[in-house]
């Protein structure tokens, strides 16, 4: 604390202790009132109590110097002249006080010590002739003082041969801690915690951290709401809005009156899973004549209203997409591995010949040869026997640049790489392909990338390569959407949800997450060659949304390296302690005019906009947000139900432990 000239300690508030003791009276002090239980806490600090004192139910008034008074459109400070007079700066703009202190903790005075000691003493000698009277006679037990009422059906059973001390630990010691618990606060919140619990802080309000909320750092007790002993058919997990109002800085009479304005966006603040454009697909597509006789004539032809609860989900891709992107997955393939074109041929031709034998081409140029030394004429030698080495492109595909970790387009950096992946290929099989895709990530299985692939597909195609022609297949084979022609391996998509493309594009995105700087720009050049929406593997991402996992909010962006592909529905999430029925709603609104007199299209909203970002913070929803008014034109007094328990709910992910539901054995 700091001091004055002549080295005594100056009061927090800056007043001259000389001054205010000079103007205090007895009754201002260290005076205790018979009629007040509660004497001011700060004469312990400061030695000086507060001008107000404390309230008889013990709250400290003493927060602000005073109360200023509204006089002639102004307001003035009334501060007494022995607390210093008018202050200098004068009451704030809305009226409070500009001093305002730190509360203090106003202590019982001794009288009231001695009353509650006395009351104290009284209560245990009733309670103790109570005792020897329900001891006394069986048919009086009910009356006992140590009986405080029937447990809820709730609790009843779950006492067990502990009794009492199941949720109060005190009954399982003697007199001494029993009246040590009678002097303290011993709410049993750790015993309610041996069987619940939540996804937050017990004592916490609501279960969350709140920092920026006023009194955050209070905590609360279970029995603060809850209290037992009410009888077997007591509701003791029923809240009512008076004890949330207790709590709540905003206080309101109803839903209906003065109920807080929704979010303008509410409910839809995260984006969909799904990337569907209600107003393109209402105003382009579904007004095509072509695809008339497909759309939907309501909200019901797409979302399952019937088992709607808290979410209305869609009702699948075969029921709701088919009829007009059933053929558009197959179109979009993927290539395991490409031939490129190379400067010069590496590969050795003797061990290509010992591996896979003669090609067709080589053994006819064979049978000619011997064919003319039958006949007695020499055979032309071949200018060049050398031919270029070449394939389909000047450049190998994404995924060989990613495992081989070359350029993709630098034919000097992958042209002996790809040749001896091709030699090892012919003369190893598949195995070559298969180490070399798990030493990248063992996220996803092999087994389920190359599920379907003939080991002889593989061979055949690397032993053509290497012998430097084209691969043709076999008429009519087929190897599961896996095909092989020419200088190509690829796969074609058997329709929606294909497991193999779902495989690889949770392989290339877990293998962009885990690569080092090596490897880094292949593996993300790989990965988005697969999840782009014009050219991807299955047309996957053009209605399934990317979300990047890194991102926390609308202003803090991912690094793009942690992606996600969205592949299950989930309904919007409107945060832990809000719940919404649409059941009811619907069966008393109708299957359509219900959806649409809550769920108003947006036509101005640039929805596409939104999933061009993989920031799942980032979205802007067909739908306008939903206005408070909407609902309280049922939700009002007279009328529907509009509790807080109705839409809110307290706790956060409230649970019960597994011993609760466990079988004894």
């Amino acid at each position: 604390m700091s001091t004055d000239d002549e080295g005594r300690v100056k009061d927090p508030m800056g007043y001259d202790p000389r001054q205010l003791f000079s103007t205090l009276t007895p009754l201002d002090h260290d005076y205790e009132r018979p009629s007040r239980p509660y004497r001011c806490g700060r004469e312990r600090m400061w030695s000086k109590s507060c001008t107000i004192g404390p309230s008889g139910s013990g709250r400290c008034r003493g927060v602000y110097e005073c109360a200023p008074h509204f006089k002639d459109g102004r307001h003035e400070c009334r501060r007494a002249p022995r607390a210093g007079g008018p202050c200098a700066n004068g009451p704030l703009p809305d009226g409070s006080c500009s001093l305002k202190r730190s509360p203090c903790v106003p202590v019982l005075n001794s009288r009231a010590i001695r009353d509650r000691i006395g009351a104290l003493v009284a209560m245990a000698a009733v309670a103790l002739i109570a005792t020897f009277l329900a001891f006394g006679a069986e048919s009086v037990a009910w009356m006992s003082s140590l009986n405080p009422g029937d447990l809820s059906g709730a609790h009843g059973r779950f006492t067990g041969e502990d009794g009492c001390s199941t949720c109060h630990p005190p009954h399982k010691f003697g007199s001494a801690e029993w009246l040590a618990a009678a002097f303290s606060a011993n709410p049993p919140t750790k015993q309610c915690v041996t069987c619940h619990t939540f996804g937050g802080p017990a004592e916490a309000a609501h279960n969350t951290e709140f920092p920026d909320a006023e009194g955050a750092g209070a905590s609360l007790t279970c029995v603060s709401c809850h209290t037992e002993h009410k009888g077997t058919a007591a509701d003791i997990a029923g809240i009512s809005d008076a004890q949330c109002n207790k709590c709540h800085k905003t206080r309101f009479v109803s839903f209906s009156d003065g109920h807080p304005a929704f979010d303008k966006t509410y409910p839809h603040q995260r984006k969909t899973t799904l990337n569907y454009d209600h107003v393109s697909h209402r105003r382009k597509h579904f007004s095509d004549p072509k695809m008339v006789e497909y759309a939907p004539k309501s909200c019901s032809g797409c979302h399952l209203v019937d088992e709607a609860r808290r979410r209305v989900a869609p009702a699948g891709f075969d029921v709701a997409c088919a009829d007009c992107h059933g053929d558009q997955m197959a179109q979009r393939e993927m290539v395991l591995m490409r031939l490129p074109e190379f400067e010069e041929n590496l590969i050795d031709a003797a061990e290509i010949m010992d591996s896979c034998g003669p090609t067709l081409e080589q053994f006819e140029l064979l049978q000619e040869r011997l064919e003319s030394y039958e006949a007695g004429d020499e055979p032309e030698e071949d200018e060049d026997d050398e031919e270029d080495f070449s394939g389909v492109g000047d450049d190998v595909d994404p995924l060989m640049a990613f495992l081989l970790q070359v350029d993709q387009d630098d034919i000097e950096s992958y042209s002996e790489p790809a040749q001896t992946l091709i030699e090892e290929l012919a003369i190893d099989g598949m195995a070559a392909l298969s180490d070399r895709i798990g030493e990248a990530t063992d996220a996803v299985p092999v087994a389920a990338l190359l599920a379907g692939l003939n080991p002889e597909l593989v061979k055949r195609a690397a032993c053509a390569w290497a012998a430097n022609v084209e691969y043709e297949a076999p008429e009519g084979a087929g190897f599961g959407g896996w095909l092989g022609d020419f200088a190509e391996i690829r796969y074609r998509p058997a329709g929606h949800g294909d497991p193999v493309v779902l495989a690889w594009i949770e392989y290339a995105i877990a293998a962009a997450a885990v690569a080092d700087d090596d490897m880094i720009d292949q593996a993300i050049e790989f990965r988005d060659g697969l999840l782009d929406r014009k050219r991807g593997v299955g047309a996957c991402t053009k209605c399934h949304a990317i979300t990047d996992r890194g991102a926390t909010d609308a202003e803090t962006s991912g690094d793009g390296i942690d992606l996600a592909v969205q592949w299950t529905y989930h309904a919007q999430r409107e945060g832990g302690h809000l719940k919404f029925n649409h059941a009811p709603h619907i069966n008393l609104l109708g299957r359509d005019f219900g959806c649409k007199r809550c769920h108003a299209i947006d036509k101005d909203a640039d929805f596409a906009a939104a999933f061009a970002s993989h920031n799942p913070h980032n979205y802007l929803s067909n739908f306008l947000g939903i206005d408070v008014k909407t609902c309280t034109e049922c939700h009002a007094a007279g009328l529907v139900r509009q509790d807080c328990l109705l839409c809110h709910e307290y706790h956060l992910e409230p649970r019960f432990k597994k011993q609760m539901t466990a079988q004894d054995e």
